[in-house]
């Protein structure tokens, strides 16, 4: 096993015992109680090594501080890996982002020595108690990156990866800013095929807008880890029908001749997920639901039927957003549910014994990436916003946050006060406030990064929300309702946010807050935004609630002024 692969930090600073129920550290301070670890990258002030490095690719921004052949490495390699599995989870099937994602790539030499301490205990600790999160390498020759460190929010997300210790040296091909960068490769950079895991995966079907189906999600999540990524293939080995107990009978039925002894679920109880929501549950019900969810997406996308796969997809995007009838089946598949049901029990033995393989079809092109020395406004957006997040992630572990909020609050004003008006930073600022409850603060950037029309669908929101909570304690309207002019100032940054990606379902929720707070009734278009709201976030029972009220609201001469 290779001991040098990547590690992506949760958080590190101070060496203490491990929770394993809760797989963070557990700090002690004599006298003042819990003290939160930080992320390294956070307390690192020196202006001596390595500067921070920054670049764009295609939905990316990459800050570094390591050596640019490293950071050149994993940040296409990322990006091949992106393409790989589109030929598996075609890119309309995953959580669509508008804000650039971020990698931060650190020198794991360059990490303070409590920090290299930390990632050795946590070592031990997974091989001798177990840890929630499983170590970053898979087996020999193989490891995985981008392990997801809760750094995410409603509209972003932001990995922080350190990687090979390359000895902390200054590199030698740094040049000046905007220099471009040599092309050499890292000393010590590890050369092993990469693949993302299955937490990564997993944030890319479960945040999609509309949902998926419960039976997709499931079943292509117990199949991703079985996945081999290697050049330009995908390939998918024999699966356990079962138990290997059950394998075993069934391939020896079928070298016999006999016949095979195969149960599936009746495919609309199947596909309704009947058998994980009904009471009461059955273990081995849902443990077939499960099997059978990874066997329907097998065998739909299997080689060399790309017809199958065509016929799947769109059966897959019309079960986001309408009920699942024998006769849309049908449509999609040439074929009703009893007739796939036997294709998939002839299907078994296949899947048991035989290997599937993918191939990329087009020709994998790597971006351009162009490596430069970070400007002060790039370190403190990039590291500030993270700071932000951690905060988040901090939330629900320790009381400790505000630690958080302040080092970002002072990493985003450092730059605000040099003078630095990028929209993103005003964001990120104005989210910081929120996240602090400052309203009055929030507001002032929010408004400033709204009108730069920075691309932050949060922001939007929540400068709606601030103009809805002003609005609901003076409202300005006859008998306690909102005015049109208020409703308008509230619903403006709301129509803007909502052209972003991804859609958030508190968009919908505050429009329809404040139609409830008019004396009127909304207008037909309104009506369809908040039914598109319905397709997005079918489970929002505040929101179908309000959009039922609204719809019957009568109709009154009181323009609500």
């Amino acid at each position: 096993m290779d001991c040098r692969t990547p590690r992506i930090l949760f958080f590190a600073a101070a060496m203490l015992p491990l929770d394993p129920g809760m797989g963070r550290a557990a700090v002690n301070n004599s006298v003042s109680g819990p003290v939160i670890a930080l992320p390294p990258f956070l307390v690192e002030h020196s202006a001596h090594g390595r500067p921070w490095r920054y670049a764009q690719m295609p939905g990316f921004e990459i800050l570094a501080r390591c050596s640019d052949s490293a950071a050149r490495d994993y940040s296409l390699s990322y990006y091949r890996l992106q393409q790989m599995l589109e030929v598996v989870l075609p890119p309309r099937f995953q959580v669509k982002l508008d804000v650039p994602r971020v990698l931060i790539f650190y020198d794991e030499g360059l990490l303070p020595a409590t920090a290299q301490e930390l990632f050795a205990e946590m070592d031990r600790k997974r091989a001798t108690e177990g840890l929630p999160d499983p170590p970053p390498v898979a087996e020999p020759g193989r490891y995985e990156i981008l392990r997801d460190p809760g750094l995410s929010d409603t509209d972003e997300r932001t990995t922080f990866v350190s990687v090979p210790a390359e000895g902390g040296r200054p590199d030698p091909e740094f040049g000046s800013p905007g220099a471009p960068a040599s092309r050499s490769r890292a000393p010590g950079f590890n050369s092993n095929p990469l693949t993302f895991t299955t937490s990564y995966a997993a944030y890319l079907v479960g945040n999609r807008t509309p949902p998926l189906p419960s039976w997709f999600v499931s079943g292509f999540l117990g199949l991703y880890p079985q996945m081999k990524f290697n050049g330009d293939t995908i390939t998918l080995g024999p699966t356990v029908w079962g138990s290997e107990f059950e394998t075993r009978r069934i391939k020896r039925e079928r070298s016999k001749g006999d016949p095979m002894k195969i149960t599936l679920l009746p495919m609309p109880e199947f596909l309704a997920g009947r058998a994980i929501t009904e009471e009461p549950r059955d273990a081995v019900r849902i443990q077939l639901w499960f099997a059978q969810a990874e066997l329907f997406i097998r065998w739909a996308l299997e080689e060399h039927e790309d017809a199958r796969h065509a016929a799947f997809w769109k059966f897959l995007d019309r079960s986001c957003t309408e009920s699942v009838t024998e006769a849309m089946f049908r449509e999609c598949f040439g074929a009703g549910f009893y007739e796939i049901s036997d294709k998939l029990m002839l299907f078994v033995p296949t899947a048991i014994s035989r290997t599937t393989t993918w191939r990329f079809a087009g020709t994998m092109q790597a971006p351009p990436l162009e490596l430069r020395n970070a400007t002060g406004g790039e370190i403190a957006r990039i590291k500030g916003e993270s700071e932000r997040l951690e905060a988040g992630y901090v939330r629900v572990r320790s009381p400790e946050r505000g630690a958080y909020l302040n080092l970002g609050r002072r990493t985003l004003r450092h730059a605000y006060d040099l003078g630095d008006r990028d929209p993103r930073l005003l964001a990120s600022l104005g989210l910081l406030e929120c996240d602090a409850g400052n309203e009055a603060g929030a507001r002032e950037f929010l408004e400033l990064a709204v009108q730069g029309g920075v691309i932050r669908p949060r922001a939007y929101v929540e400068l709606a929300r601030l103009y809805f909570n002003a609005a609901r304690a003076r409202p300005a309207g006859a008998e306690g309702n909102f005015s049109a002019d208020q409703a308008a100032a509230i619903l403006a940054p709301l129509a803007a946010g909502r052209r972003q990606a991804p859609p958030l379902p508190e968009t919908y929720e505050l429009i329809a807050d404040v139609w409830a707070h008019c004396a009127t009734p909304p207008p037909p278009d309104e009506i369809v935004t908040l039914e598109e709201g319905m397709k997005f976030f079918p489970e929002q029972a505040k929101l179908r609630q309000h959009l039922a009220e609204l719809q019957a609201k009568p109709v009154r001469s009181d323009p609500g002024r």
